[in-house]
């Protein structure tokens, strides 16, 4: 699985969460929907990259366990994003 690769962990979130913050700045949707986005094309991503002709194993529980810690890890950041968005004043 591809979250089994130091390379997910070490670049793949941290870009996500890069993603996140910059988008909350430029978006004025809710912040508590902000996060599923990049969780749909998380999950999106991980029905493409599965291999063909193989069961899908415990992606299942993949999206159970990795999905609510990563949408508290994107709430967090999109919070910290509008933070910025109004310590700076940006407007859309």
């Amino acid at each position: 699985e591809g979250w089994d690769r130091e390379s997910y962990w070490q670049i793949g979130l941290p870009l996500v969460l890069a993603v996140q913050v910059i988008a909350t700045l430029l978006s004025t949707e809710r912040m508590a929907l902000a996060p599923f986005w990049i969780l749909f094309g998380h999950l999106v991503a991980m029905v493409f990259v599965h291999p063909a002709g193989l069961d899908f194993g415990l992606m299942p529980l993949a999206v159970i366990f990795m999905g609510l810690p990563l949408y508290v890890v994107l709430f967090l950041g999109a919070l910290s994003g509008r933070i910025v968005r109004r310590l700076t004043g940006l407007t859309t």
